[in-house]
């Protein structure tokens, strides 16, 4: 069965931030919304590669066994089903910060039009777009992957049924197939949107008068990879 490459959340450019501006200016309180955006998102847990290893064990132990091993496909389809309620629960906890970095980001709307530079401005707009598309990215991933998961649990369920069609399960894993490929490009299109805001960001504040000191660190994959 294919595996998808796996999506792990968003971390954009690390940044220590040294403010020269003003107090409380429109730059510093747009600054500090993105940033807060960022944090929220990086309160990920990233058990859910592993839970995907183990499954994909689980999976090639069942379809190394034959139907006079019946107890033993059924224990282990047990297993597998479990490894998707847990990587369901990761999912829908990591879909729930996407929420609320988006609410916290959305934050600089009105903000941004009350610029004063017209070049920082219009530096910002592009920004703000590229990120909301790239929220509508990881929406369409969730959605693909919640279904993912639910395939994935009806598999294991014709798996422990003694009438199961060797067809039915062909069919079924093609499925999916052609739904880890989809997640896949959609998954480009995330790393991309991801890729182009963190280069418009920087944009943005290297024209404003805040003075930014970017540090990288190994925590700072803006991709999914």
């Amino acid at each position: 069965m294919a595996r998808l490459k796996r999506v792990l959340l968003f971390s954009a450019i690390g940044l220590l931030l040294m403010l020269v501006a003003c107090n409380n200016s429109t730059e510093e309180k747009i600054h500090e919304h993105l940033e807060q955006a960022v944090q929220i998102e990086n309160e990920n847990e990233n058990s859910m590669t592993e839970l995907e290893q183990n499954e994909q064990e689980i999976y090639k132990k069942i379809i190394s066994l034959s139907m006079d091993d019946y107890d033993e496909i059924k224990k282990l389809a047990k297993e597998a089903s479990e490894n998707i309620d847990k990587r369901k629960e990761l999912l829908q906890a990591e879909n729930e910060r996407y929420t609320e970095s988006k609410d916290e980001f959305m934050k600089t709307e009105n903000l941004i039009k009350k610029l004063s530079d017209e070049e920082a401005e219009g530096k910002a707009e592009k920004m703000y777009d590229t990120m909301m598309e790239r929220y509508e990215a990881y929406d369409e991933l969730y959605d693909s992957y919640m279904t993912i998961l639910k395939k994935e649990k009806d598999l294991y369920s014709l798996f422990i049924e003694e009438d199961t069609e060797q067809e039915d399960l062909t069919d079924h894993l093609n499925s999916l197939n052609e739904d880890y490929e989809s997640v896949i490009e959609t998954n480009e299109k995330f790393n991309e949107e991801t890729e182009k805001y963190n280069k418009l960001k920087k944009d943005f504040y290297s024209s404003t008068e805040l003075d930014v000191d970017y540090q990288n660190d190994k925590a700072n994959k803006a991709e999914k990879e």
